[in-house]
C-alpha cells in the first residue's frame, strides 16, 4: 500500500509541473489527449492571446476537424470554431478567408 502512495504521490508532483501556466498546461493536455477538442481550442486561444497566430492555427483547425467529426459540419458549436479560426485570418492579412468563414457561422447560427 505504502508503495502505491509513493508512486501517486511521484506522479502528482511531476503533473504539478503542467500547471504553472496556461500554455505548458494545455500543451501538455494535446500531446496527452491529441483527440481533445477543448485541450486544442484553449491551447489556441492562449497562444493567440500571445499574438502567436502561426501556432493557434492549426490548432483551431484541428479542433474544429474534430468537432465536425463527431457533431457534423454544421453544429452550432462549429460557429465557435469558425470564428476563432477567421480572427486568425484577420490576424495574418487574410480577410477573404476570414470573410469566408464568418458567413459560414453566421449561416450556421441563423438556424439555430
Amino acid at each position: 500500500m505504502l508503495a502505491v502512495l509513493v508512486l501517486f504521490s511521484a506522479n502528482t508532483i511531476k503533473r504539478n509541473q503542467d500547471w504553472s501556466n496556461d500554455l505548458v498546461l494545455w500543451d501538455k493536455t494535446v500531446r496527452q489527449s491529441p483527440l481533445s477538442v477543448r485541450a486544442h481550442r484553449i491551447l489556441g486561444m492562449v497562444l493567440r492571446s500571445q499574438g502567436r497566430y502561426a501556432e493557434a492555427e492549426p490548432l483551431f483547425r484541428r479542433s474544429l476537424a474534430l468537432w465536425e467529426k463527431s457533431l457534423g459540419p454544421n453544429h452550432p458549436i462549429d460557429a465557435t470554431g469558425l470564428e476563432n479560426l477567421a480572427e486568425i485570418y484577420i490576424a495574418h492579412g487574410k480577410p477573404n478567408e476570414a470573410k469566408r468563414l464568418l458567413e459560414r457561422a453566421r449561416r450556421i447560427r441563423a438556424v439555430q
